[in-house]
């Protein structure tokens, strides 16, 4: 089970209540880390900007390291529904591989400021592997397209490693050097930097 599915493995429902506390956990971790070292922040601070004991925390979450993964891993749902939405289509399969560009660079354009200031502290790298991981749980749901648009034979794993690697470090390095590109922009730089030479002209 995905840690941000609304039920539990047995398809009940969760409770309304504990969803609630995870998420308050998950936006205090969000706000800590607009102002601090990820490993510098302690369970005990996060528990008191979401207003919880951290017999809460422990009843939710393992450590510190799951509920990050939990703060992603709700916004992928989101994505997730929008990227869906795409589909069916008749567009071609270049159209639709960039209005899922669109989809996913709009949502860090939407929160820019607050991955800036979380990627200018990230010391360990620890924010870099799980925008990776971010882009990555979100693959699959362009798997329709790569059919389309991959022109050469590998292995399905390793081609998803490279695209989605270089798409989370473009994301990644517009935040750490601060790059000003404008939303636009910076879809199609995107758009024609994972559309190499070894896609099809769509």
């Amino acid at each position: 089970m995905k840690i941000y599915e609304e039920v539990d493995k047995n398809g009940k429902k969760i409770d309304a209540r504990i969803l609630r506390s995870k998420r308050d956990l998950a936006d205090s971790l969000e706000s800590l880390l607009e102002k601090k070292n990820y490993d510098d922040i302690t369970i005990k601070e996060i528990c008191e900007g979401a207003l919880v004991s951290k017999l809460t925390f422990y009843n939710n979450f393992y450590d510190k390291n799951e509920l990050l993964k939990f703060m992603f891993a709700r916004r992928i749902k989101e994505l997730s529904i929008k990227i869906n939405s795409l589909f069916p289509t008749k567009k071609s399969s270049n159209e639709v591989y960039k209005d899922v560009i669109k989809i996913i660079i709009h949502y860090f354009y939407e929160n820019k400021e607050k991955f800036k200031k979380m990627v200018s502290n990230d010391r360990s790298y620890v924010m870099f592997w799980n925008i990776n991981t971010f882009v990555y749980e979100l693959s699959p749901l362009i798997a329709p397209i790569y059919n389309n648009l991959i022109n050469f034979d590998a292995p399905k794993e390793l081609i998803l490693s490279y695209y989605v690697g270089a798409f989370a470090n473009i994301i990644y390095t517009l935040n750490k050097k601060d790059i000003d590109i404008n939303e636009s922009d910076m879809v199609n730089y995107v758009y024609k930097l994972t559309l190499g030479a070894g896609f099809k002209n769509n």
